[in-house]
Parts: C-alpha cells; structure tokens; sequence
C-alpha cells in the first residue's frame, strides 16, 4: 500500500512539474517584444500605400509584410495568436513587453515627424 502512496505522489509531482511548463510563454519575451515592435512597423507603414479607395491599412501590403515577419522569426500566424492570447491573459507579462517597445516606437515616430 506504501508503494502505491509513493507512487501517486511521485507522478502527482512529475506532472505537476511539466504543468508549471505548459504555463511558460509560448513564445520568450525578448522575441515577443521583437516580434510585436515589428508587427506595429508593419502596421503603420501599411498605412502609407493607401489609394482613393482604400483608406487606412493596406491590407494586400499587410498579408505581405505579416508573412515576411513570420518566416523571419520562423513561427507561423496561429503561434503569433497563441503567443498574443497567452500575453492577453497574463497582463503583468504584457506590460512589461510594452514597456520596453513604447520608448522605441515613440523615438521613430519622433523621428518620422522630424522632432528630436
């Protein structure tokens, strides 16, 4: 019966090891900040091909510019939206990556808009 104890308890343990995994980022942080710093490039230089038409984002330079930036960080669309969902859900998480991106996006905006 002792065997049996022990043996529940170990795997209680050895899965609860594995589960403390399963609650990691899928994607780290330092890449995640790269990734989201690019996809807000993205999405603001998209707004630069506009015609009379279409006003806002372009979306055909969007899908271009999304592919581009998911084969250069070698994930695809749906590990982007499991990344952005478990940051969602984990908000101390998120705002750390925001804190370090903000102060580059607003440098190049700065920059884009000829102040210093």
């Amino acid at each position: 019966m002792k065997r049996y104890i022990l043996l529940i308890i170990f795997l209680f343990g050895l899965f609860s090891c594995k589960s403390r995994k399963i609650n990691a980022a899928p994607i780290p942080a330092a890449t995640m900040e790269k990734i989201l710093m690019d996809v807000h490039l993205a999405e603001s230089y998209s707004t630069l091909f506009t015609d009379s038409i279409h006003t806002g984002k372009n979306k055909d330079t969007l899908a271009v510019l999304y592919k581009d930036l998911f084969q250069h960080y070698r994930i695809t669309q749906d590990d982007f939206e499991k990344a952005l969902e478990w940051y969602r859900l984990h908000p101390e998480e998120m705002d750390s990556l925001y804190t370090h991106i903000m102060p580059n996006l607003n440098k190049l905006d700065a920059v884009s808009q000829g102040r210093k």
